[in-house]
């Protein structure tokens, strides 16, 4: 059996410090998880969003044709954003090797005519590599993944300590008001 200790706050020796952590307030804005990684056979490395609110991995047509991969384009798909615009999408490309260090993991992509970023990575990958995602005291974020034969696993760092973008007010200056 492995023993669980749950720590309370009132536990907490510096009571202070846990009120000012990144825990205890609310935020108006979050950084993303963007990391390098390596898609199929294409050189370079490409800085990838991993978005948990994606249920498909997407790539741009203009990384597509980097690595122009086979694509199906009898598919009928379209993608629905937030803003509830709708876009046809070119089409779906099965098994691209995604590697970030020593995972390696196939993964199915739908071509779009274009993105924020040239690849996202939504939660079909998030889910096949296991994703663990941890949040520190200082806002910095790390991610582990892992093969699908768990012989490997790779942590590495997502978010910045303290990034700016990490908001907790409206403004430049730290005012709560409206």
């Amino acid at each position: 059996p492995v023993e669980v200790r749950t720590t309370h706050i009132e536990d907490m020796a510096l009571e202070d410090e846990w009120t000012e952590s990144h825990y205890s307030r609310p935020h108006w804005a979050r950084a993303t998880t963007e990391t390098p990684v390596k898609i199929g056979d294409v050189q370079d490395p490409v800085v990838v969003l991993v978005d948990h609110g994606s249920e498909i991995n997407l790539m741009s047509m203009d990384f597509y044709k980097k690595g122009k991969w086979p694509m199906n384009t009898k598919h009928g798909w379209k993608i629905h954003a937030a803003t509830r615009a709708m876009e046809e999408l070119h089409g779906a490309c099965p098994n691209v090797r995604v590697k970030i260090g020593d995972v390696e993991i196939d993964q199915h992509f739908c071509v779009q005519e274009a993105s924020s970023h040239p690849v996202i990575l939504g939660e079909p990958y998030m889910t096949m590599a296991r994703m663990e995602t941890k949040v520190l005291d200082n806002s910095s974020v790390y991610a582990r993944v892992k093969s699908q034969d768990e012989r490997n696993s790779v942590q590495f760092l997502t978010v910045r300590p303290n990034l700016e973008c990490n908001r907790g007010s409206l403004g430049s200056n730290d005012r709560e008001d409206f």
